[in-house]
């Protein structure tokens, strides 16, 4: 039996954390950032020890990923699962084509908290008789884990609704099952959290240079004392040795 992950990439657009971000930053600087964060997810999950296979639902063509991953990954361009109905629905049958698939986790883009070691043990806490699933800090769905007889729960259910906690909690009471909910993962859904969500990474991390980046950029056409106060405010302090 295998265990399949769902990276699904629909687009700043299409996820809400994104939303006041791209108000507050401009729509192309952050189409450009959840391109990072993509190729962040995809290097970071790569199963190198683990056994399960990532399959890719996106918005972006086959080329146009700068991570390679050759025989080990599949892609789906997003729109044809789109037309054929609810997208969460759509993604379960999918996937569970095959007889031979034990559970699933689907996954958004939106975080970058996320490695091998925590996808597998996220796959351990997927059974028969328990669902998983985790919000970012804007308490939008990120992840969900299911089994295989876990359908009923997910039919007709929109992964963008705003009360999705509450619906599958029922749901899972109805069919007597568990709804087992992962620790809330941190989303920069505005420019005060994507300042906290670049703090969080090293340093010279490429993705903090590259978030230095993007708003030292879209500050500067702006305004030069805003670029300047934002050095200071993310410059690493000084360390006086007297």
């Amino acid at each position: 039996m295998s265990r399949q992950l769902a990276l699904v990439f629909a687009g700043p657009a299409a996820q809400p954390c994104f939303d006041q971000l791209a108000l507050e930053f401009g729509d192309q600087p952050t189409e450009t950032l959840y391109q990072f964060m993509i190729e962040r997810l995809l290097t970071e999950v790569f199963p190198i020890q683990s056994d399960y296979h990532i399959h890719i639902f996106s918005y972006m063509n086959e080329n146009d990923f700068k991570t390679k991953m050759g025989d080990s990954w599949s892609h789906t361009p997003i729109q044809s699962l789109i037309e054929e109905g609810p997208l969460l629905s759509s993604i379960f049958d999918r996937m569970f084509e095959d007889q031979n698939t034990e559970s699933l986790l689907i996954q958004q883009v939106g975080t970058m908290n996320l490695d091998e070691e925590t996808i597998a043990s996220w796959f351990a806490k997927i059974q028969p008789d328990t669902m998983l699933c985790g919000v970012g800090s804007d308490q939008h769905l990120l992840t969900i884990g299911l089994n295989a007889c876990h359908r009923d729960l997910i039919n007709e259910v929109n992964i963008q609704e705003p009360d999705i906690l509450d619906l599958l909690d029922l749901r899972c009471d109805h069919y007597k099952k568990e709804l087992a909910q992962l620790p809330v993962q941190q989303v920069p859904s505005n420019l005060s959290e994507l300042s906290s969500f670049r703090e969080s990474l090293p340093k010279e991390h490429f993705i903090a240079k590259k978030i230095d980046q993007l708003v030292l950029e879209k500050l500067e056409t702006s305004s030069p004392d805003k670029t300047r106060t934002l050095q200071i405010q993310w410059d690493e302090p000084e360390v006086d040795d007297s």
